[in-house]
């Protein structure tokens, strides 16, 4: 078809991006999305991962720009969600301090997790043993600092 009359043909909603309402994210990973003006209900939807947004986190009710499928049998995909620019954080250098402020954060490992600040660690095994070294180790409590155990074993 020649690109004149591709331009001249009427639109349709199928031909173009739209913008919709993430409803619910499914356990399965599709998310399912209500596309403005379309009157159908939520549709299932891909998400597409590039390497700027392999970290974005989606919430049911974030604004979010999709793609409609390739065929009739295809699905439509999230390109990305709506919203105000926030510049990526370029600072992030060896000097750097990042500071995280959350109610509550978990850390979830299959088998291990260690941290690590030059002579010093704390790991943490899957069997539930905790192992802290140190040059130097100190332990400080305003209140009662305890060492309980089936046995305390000291030097």
């Amino acid at each position: 078809m020649p690109i004149d009359s591709i331009l001249a043909s009427e639109p349709t909603t199928q031909q173009y991006v739209s913008r919709g309402v993430l409803r619910q994210i499914r356990e399965d990973g599709r998310l399912m999305v209500e596309i403005e003006n379309h009157g159908t209900g939520p549709v299932a939807c891909d998400f597409l991962t590039t390497g700027s947004n392999s970290r974005l986190r989606l919430e049911p009710g974030d604004h979010v720009l999709i793609a409609p499928p390739a065929s009739e049998t295809g699905r439509w995909c999230v390109l990305g969600r709506i919203g105000t620019y926030c510049p990526p954080d370029d600072d992030l250098s060896d000097e750097s301090t990042r500071t995280i402020r959350k109610k509550n954060i978990e850390i979830v490992a299959d088998s291990k997790l260690v941290l690590r600040c030059g002579e010093g660690s704390l790991t943490v095994r899957e069997d539930g043993t905790v192992i802290v070294k140190g040059s130097r180790i100190l332990s400080r409590s305003k209140g009662v600092n305890k060492i309980k155990g089936a046995s305390v074993q000291l030097n």
